[in-house]
């Protein structure tokens, strides 16, 4: 009977402690899923969710301080403590501690990788601690703490930490739910990492366009371009003191934009020296980061100094530099010591590109301006030249032709038949060059702005009747055929007659120049808005890269060609002119040893 009362209490013991196991299973299991909650919906907040997942560990394991610190620079900060309203967890919050520092922390960091993970230090130990451990412990009144590191992969990220009073310890029980709290710190921890890293690439992004919008909307001016740069860099940098671009003016550093305290006096410059940061950053042409003034007094003598006058411990300056001409430096300063990382740097150095492009915008721009100025007096001046020269030779040639017509009409009177064929040579070779002269004239006049137009109304028929009676001496004259295809009645047009007459009979005269023993073919389409001619020929034709030269003024196909076709180069250039005066244009099609076919398009009606 003793035996069985026995039994029976042994069994209800054994289920109330099966009983206390599934309750504790239970509540660990709560935590956990609602820090995980609070993880999944709050990634971004990740002080927030600290905070949460210190108080689930620190009711969990009947704690009395919960900690949880993380990495930042080669320290250890405890950002966040729970009881967060206590006299503890505002001391906590203030600790900053040495990675090296002789303390459970850190030995639980080291533990990782001998093998071990949780530390627990209580008061047996303590006699056995070293003097800064247990200055650590006794502040708080610490009895026993389990501390837990927290890893991503082999980085490092901090630690979870939680301290009892009293007798009460840590069982393995205990140590397990949090080194399962430590994990979920971890995941927390690199959601925040990665939704910062991707809303700095984004802001990275943001600031970049901004300044690149600036670059496009101000290329005479840098000035913009340097303000915006500097307010971008503001807003993305954390905790500086001051951010400044300075130019090399001479041999000195000239600041053009400044954000922050301690903005140089108007006219302030430094000579260029490895003294200072911006010095050594444009000498050098490679970036400078100055950990800490306070000991890089004998490397930077000018800058410490200025460091202490100004009270600022850490900077960064980055070069700007053009084909390896050094042309100024972007600087960002800190008054606290807090080394830039290595992204921090890269940024300021996506910086420094954009401004070394604004620099260049801006000069190059201004060589254009002046380049242009240059160019329009040498055009003013050329067409000046052009006019008179043109008008000066025009006199005496006009007095050849009338002389040798004279002439002719004399000699037919008195029978001199030897005479007028020389004559007639004269006579056309004057003509010829006053064509020319006619054609230099024009050039000059459209490439001035001064040509203008006179529309006047004209039938089609009759034009294409005028053109084909001047032509068709030239077209026959290399035995072509010239062929005209123009409705019975196509109409009228106004437009400046002489322009398109001349525009057509240069068309026609080059095809029967390139042509022989060929057909030369005028045809007249007409709509109710527009009138097409086209010249077409079984000539030469031409390749892809002759028809990219062919409109230009004094240029042929080749040169080959000019010396066995002759001509100037001027009809093509100054018909298309005359076309597009009038609101319309010339386009060919060709192809080598088959043939060509301009196209000339000209509204009916052109406005004066």
């Amino acid at each position: 009977m003793v035996e069985a009362t026995r039994g029976a209490g042994e069994l209800e013991a054994r289920i109330a402690a099966l009983e206390a196991e599934l309750r504790d299973a239970r509540a660990q299991q709560s935590a956990v899923a609602s820090v995980l909650d609070a993880i999944s919906h709050t990634s971004f907040d990740l002080s927030s969710v600290l905070t949460d997942l210190a108080r689930h560990a620190n009711e969990l394991v009947d704690g009395d301080v919960t900690s949880i610190a993380q990495l930042r620079n080669g320290e250890i900060r405890y950002t966040n403590t729970y009881p967060s309203e206590s006299e503890e967890a505002v001391a906590v919050s203030a600790m900053v501690m040495a990675a090296d520092a002789d303390i459970p922390a850190v030995w639980a960091l080291r533990a990782r990788h001998s093998g071990y993970g949780t530390v627990h230090a209580d008061d047996p130990m303590l006699d056995r601690m070293p003097p800064e451990a247990r200055e650590y412990f006794s502040r708080f009144g610490t009895t026993s703490a389990a501390v837990i590191p927290m890893y991503s992969g082999e980085t490092a990220l901090g630690l979870l930490e939680v301290r009892k009073r009293g007798e009460h310890h840590f069982d393995e029980d205990e140590k397990a739910a949090l080194e399962t709290f430590a994990r979920q710190a971890v995941i927390a921890i690199e959601n925040a990492r990665l939704f910062r890293e991707q809303q700095e690439a984004l802001e990275r992004e943001q600031a970049t366009r901004e300044v690149l919008s600036v670059i496009s909307r101000t290329p005479t001016d840098a000035q913009p371009v340097f303000d915006a740069m500097a307010e971008s860099a503001a807003g993305l940098f954390e905790e500086y003191d001051a951010i400044t671009i300075l130019l090399v003016d001479g041999g000195a550093l000239r600041p053009v934009a400044h954000v922050g305290a301690a903005r140089p006096p108007a006219g302030w410059t430094r000579e260029v020296n490895r003294g200072w940061a911006a010095g050594e950053a444009v000498l050098e042409r490679k970036t400078v980061h100055v950990p800490d003034f306070l000991a890089s007094t004998d490397k930077y003598p000018d800058g410490a100094e200025t460091a202490r006058e100004q009270g600022y411990r850490t900077m960064v300056a980055v070069p700007l530099v053009r084909k390896d001409e050094p042309l100024g430096a972007i600087t960002v300063r800190r008054t606290e010591f807090r080394p830039f990382v290595a992204k921090e740097i890269a940024l300021l150095e996506t910086f420094a590109d954009q401004a070394v492009i604004a620099i260049e915008n801006a000069r190059l721009f201004n060589e254009l301006q002046e380049a242009n100025a240059e160019l329009e007096v040498a055009s003013r001046h050329k067409s000046e030249f052009l006019a008179n020269m043109s008008h000066e030779l025009r006199t005496p040639l006009n007095a050849i032709i009338g002389y040798s017509e004279l002439l002719t009409e004399e000699a037919e009177d008195l029978g001199h038949d030897q005479y007028p064929p020389d004559l007639a040579k004269i006579d056309a070779a004057a003509k010829h060059q006053l064509m020319l002269i006619n054609d230099i004239l024009d050039l000059s006049k459209i490439e001035a702005g001064r040509m203008t137009i006179f529309p006047e109304d004209f039938e089609i028929a009759t034009l294409i009747s005028d053109v084909r009676a001047i032509a068709q001496p030239l077209v026959e004259k290399n035995a072509n055929t010239l062929i005209v295809e123009c409705p019975d009645d196509p109409g009228a047009m106004h437009a400046d007659l002489t322009k398109v007459r001349q525009s057509l009979f240069n068309l026609l005269s080059n095809a029967a120049k390139f042509t022989q023993s060929g057909r030369v073919t005028l045809t007249v389409t007409t709509s109710s808005d527009s009138v097409e001619f086209d010249v077409s020929d079984s000539g030469i034709g031409m390749t892809e890269g002759q028809m990219g030269r062919l409109f230009e003024a004094f240029s042929q196909a080749e040169a080959s060609t000019a010396k066995q076709y002759g001509g100037t180069g001027l009809g093509l250039a100054l018909s298309r002119q005359f076309c597009r005066l009038m609101g319309g244009d010339i386009s060919v099609v060709s192809s080598e040893g088959v043939g060509s076919k301009f196209t000339i398009t000209l509204p009916r009606w052109v406005e004066g």
